[in-house]
Order: C-alpha cells, then structure tokens, then sequence
C-alpha cells in the first residue's frame, strides 16, 4: 500500500553513455521527490547503471538496470 502523497516527476541525469553497435552502458543520477500530504518535501539522490542492447528493428531496449540511494543529508 503507497503512502499518502505526491511523487514528483524522477530527475534523470546521464553522467556516461559508452559502448559499441550493439550494446550500451549508461551512468547518472537520479532525484526523487516525494511531497507527503501535510509534510514537508523530502528529495532523495540515487546512482544507477542501465545496459541497453539493440534490437533487431534498430531501437534500443532497456536490458539491465541497477540502482543505489545515496545517503541523506
């Protein structure tokens, strides 16, 4: 069950997009509000990495992805 509240839009940031034809890393930085309802806003950082892979038609599809929060101020 989701507690009460408004999650804002995420904030994505690409620190690193690399690899070959077929296949590609991504790193960045993700931000993540959360607006409870009477409460004031809390904003969370997170890491996260995705593998992306090429798929027969040419576009590319998310294959793998891993995420960590970085710890509160």
């Amino acid at each position: 069950m989701a507690a009460p509240g408004r999650l804002t839009p995420v904030g994505l940031e690409t620190l690193r997009l690399a690899g070959s034809d077929d296949i590609l890393h991504e790193v960045g930085r993700a931000t993540i509000t959360i607006r409870p309802e009477g409460g004031e806003a809390v904003t969370n950082t997170a890491k996260y990495v995705v593998v992306w892979e090429r798929r027969p038609d040419g576009s590319w599809a998310w294959a793998v992805d891993i995420w960590n929060g970085e710890p509160s101020e």
